[in-house]
């Protein structure tokens, strides 16, 4: 087949949408009676999107610096406030993790887990970090994990180094991860069982720590 690798990736996913079968995204369970006419809400959806492009398509032409407090924060963090961070942000993951395989599945208001990734880290975080500091850089539990296990290999081990990374990949494991998370997101059904979100939390870690081990953890 002829073309570059964005063609054969393009061709790839059109002939795996053949093949879906039918899905049920943020389905309504009781009936919802809106308090405002449906053309509202249907021009305020279509402009939210609109702009939404604009504002990414703004920001593609016109790339922002990061704010001081970013770069200071990336820069050199006090090393106490760092090593508390990274401390709190493991100690949290275990949590959350053994709440959603041992804890309570019935009634998802009654675990945390969901209520943790859904709301606080998949919207809270987010929103917090791009628009105001990169708190997940100083948080991130998985890169703190993965650097503690990395001074360990790296002394039992000390020609073990890392491998350089691929310029062909550029930023598609993370595009990639990203649809996955999105499609959990909309359309998993199990994805406000918290045995099962939990279950993914971990595929999701042992992905990003196969990244890690092999790349090193910053890239």
């Amino acid at each position: 087949m002829r073309g570059g690798p964005a063609l054969r990736l393009l061709s790839s996913l059109i002939a795996a949408l053949l093949w879906c079968g039918p899905a049920d995204a943020h389905a309504l369970l009781v009936q919802y009676e809106l308090p405002l006419p449906l053309g509202y809400y249907l021009a305020g959806a279509g402009a939210t999107v609109a702009l939404s492009y604009a504002v990414v398509a703004w920001f593609l032409r016109h790339p922002v610096a990061p704010s001081l407090s970013e770069r200071r924060l990336r820069r050199s963090p006090p090393p106490a406030v760092r090593h508390a961070g990274e401390l709190a942000s493991i100690a949290l993951y275990l949590l959350l993790v053994a709440a959603g395989l041992f804890g309570v599945q019935g009634d998802v208001a009654d675990n945390i887990l969901p209520t943790a990734i859904w709301v606080v880290w998949w919207v809270g975080v987010a929103f917090v970090s791009v628009f105001v500091v990169d708190i997940w850089y100083l948080l991130n539990p998985l890169a703190a994990i993965a650097r503690r296990t990395a001074k360990g290999l790296y002394g039992l081990f000390p020609d073990r180094r890392p491998l350089p990374m691929p310029a062909w990949l550029d930023v598609w494991p993370a595009a990639v991860l990203f649809l996955c998370f999105s499609w959990a997101e909309q359309v998993w059904p199990a994805n406000a069982v918290p045995a099962s979100l939990a279950a993914g939390v971990l595929l999701y870690s042992a992905v990003t720590w196969t990244g890690m081990a092999l790349f090193g953890v910053e890239p």
